[in-house]
């Protein structure tokens, strides 16, 4: 059995963590303008949601015939 990584998903999950992390620092708040706390903690939200799914996709197993 191997383990293949994929380079797109890896690639994904690094920048929505790395937006996750500017929304939750506050830092996205000088190129973003939210109109509410909420839609500020959603954004947040789907941003880590997205990272964790692409880190779960990254890996793949094959198995040999």
């Amino acid at each position: 059995m191997k383990v293949q990584l994929n380079i797109g998903p890896l690639l994904l999950a690094l920048v929505s963590g790395f937006v996750a992390l500017n929304i939750l620092n506050g830092n996205a708040l000088n190129y973003v303008k939210f109109e509410a706390v909420e839609n500020e903690l959603g954004c947040a939200v789907i941003a880590l949601t997205m990272c964790v799914l692409s880190l779960f996709v990254t890996f793949e197993k094959i198995t040999d015939k």
